[in-house]
């Protein structure tokens, strides 16, 4: 939502209404643009050191010090 106040903003600044045809299409772009990027730079390395970490759990040797208690 603080997105969508934003932009409504920027537009009132420019002197546009918010649902011109170019406002819309720029809103949308933009949008799909900043989530395959999030996707692209954030999620998948993220998602790729919880699978290695998933794969290696029961194969790596025990880390010296304080252990939990069973």
């Amino acid at each position: 939502m603080p997105v969508l106040f934003a932009w409504k903003a920027a537009l009132k600044r420019l002197g546009e209404p918010p649902t011109s045809a170019w406002a819309v299409a720029a809103f949308v772009v933009g949008s799909v643009g900043l989530s395959v990027l999030t996707h692209e730079r954030v999620e998948k390395p993220a998602r790729a050191w919880i699978r290695d970490r998933w794969t290696r759990r029961g194969t790596e040797q025990p880390v010296a010090g304080l252990q939990p208690r069973a």
